[in-house]
């Protein structure tokens, strides 16, 4: 990984994943404690690959915001990036779900699960139209 970054040195409890549709790896959300108090990581980040070098990218939307330990997957050959659950700043978990398109880098809030399922520090995954969480 290169040494300079724009991202903060400890930042913890982010997602991180692969991205086929732009051959790079992406992370977003997590939290520092290197400011006053938490600051919370409300951006998505790109690491490209051929480069070397990480970029902030630009999104539009209602996107998470103030979220820690969250699931984020690709679906749909990376096309889809979906983010559910997590934490918010006084530690109340989420089971909200949200979806980033990346051709338009635009934030769309899903509708809500049929029943409570708050959690957070989970793993999470895609198969065909099916998204699945457990832990």
């Amino acid at each position: 990984m290169p040494d300079n970054t724009t991202l903060s040195p400890d930042v913890q409890d982010y997602s991180f994943v692969y991205c086929a549709s732009r051959k790079s790896i992406l992370l977003f959300g997590g939290k520092s404690k290197l400011y006053q108090g938490n600051d919370y990581n409300p951006y998505v980040f790109e690491f490209q690959i051929h480069d070397s070098r990480w970029i902030r990218l630009n999104t539009e939307g209602d996107s998470p915001t103030q979220i820690y330990s969250h699931c984020m997957v690709p679906a749909y050959d990376g096309f889809k990036m979906v983010v559910f659950g997590g934490s918010v700043t006084d530690d109340t978990q989420l089971d909200d779900i949200y979806i980033l398109d990346m051709p338009t880098m635009t934030w769309t809030k899903g509708s809500a699960p049929p029943m409570p399922l708050n959690r957070s520090n989970m793993a999470c995954t895609v198969g065909g139209d099916n998204f699945v969480a457990w832990g």
